[in-house]
């Protein structure tokens, strides 16, 4: 089943899309002739790579009885110089109180899988049409 993302503009550099009833707002900074008032889409780019981190990491705590209390994840973005590019990205596990040893080689091999950094690395064919 296709997925749609409506795309709307509310004003400025704002930039909106609704998808399955949710509304996200995207912007640019003040230099770029945004407000700064919300992720620009890049932002949101890297943040979807991130979160999708997160998910895995979150279902694998949840499937194995492991609290979640004290898991998070800090991705850090190395940029390409003076290019809106990213590099490379790592993602900086914190583990809860008690993890089992046993359990962290397949706890990366679950966040590996996530469905967002798949879709980077085998990238989707993109097309534009024009609807009138």
């Amino acid at each position: 089943m296709d997925k749609i993302i409506d795309v709307h503009f509310p004003g400025g550099m704002k930039v909106g899309a609704t998808m399955n009833g949710h509304e996200v707002i995207t912007d640019l900074p003040t230099d770029e002739g945004g407000e700064n008032s919300a992720p620009t889409p890049f932002d949101f780019f890297m943040i979807s790579l991130a979160t999708c981190a997160g998910v895995y990491a979150n279902r694998f705590c949840i499937n194995h009885e492991i609290p979640t209390d004290g898991l998070s994840i800090k991705a850090r973005c190395e940029m390409a110089d003076g290019k809106p590019r990213m590099e490379r990205m790592v993602l900086d596990i914190t583990l809860p109180d008690g993890f089992p040893e046993k359990l962290r080689k397949p706890l990366l091999r679950t966040v590996d899988q996530c469905t967002v950094k798949k879709n980077v690395l085998e990238a989707p064919e993109f097309a534009m049409e024009f609807t009138n």
